[in-house]
């Protein structure tokens, strides 16, 4: 959905006299699927796990939107847990152990 088509639906559902403030606005972070970096890490993933990769778009919001715009690509990659940003946020101790080893070999591959 384009800017003008997202005001343009904003307008229709803000109330008659009601008002409508936009503090800011920026475009959603993307990255190719075939870009070298998530191909070095889905090659990674699937060296230790043994499957692919999934890679998924999602609604949210996470400091990568920043790097973008100076040319550095990034995604949001980690160990399994939830709750994430509220007081029930968890992480699964044991993927913690598989995302390390996956860092480790992206990050030698990097230099490969």
């Amino acid at each position: 959905m384009g800017w003008e088509t997202e005001e343009k639906a904003l307008v229709v559902l803000v109330p008659a006299g009601g008002e409508l403030t936009v503090h800011f606005h920026e475009p959603a972070n993307y990255i190719a699927p075939d870009h070298p970096d998530i191909i070095r890490l889905s090659r990674a993933v699937a060296s230790l796990t043994g499957e692919s990769a999934p890679l998924v778009a999602a609604h949210g919001t996470s400091d990568a939107r920043h790097f973008a715009p100076v040319g550095c690509p990034a995604i949001e990659f980690g160990p399994a847990g939830g709750g994430m940003g509220s007081d029930d946020e968890w992480v699964n101790i044991d993927s913690l152990d598989h995302f390390c080893r996956i860092m480790k070999d992206f990050l030698l591959n990097l230099a490969a």
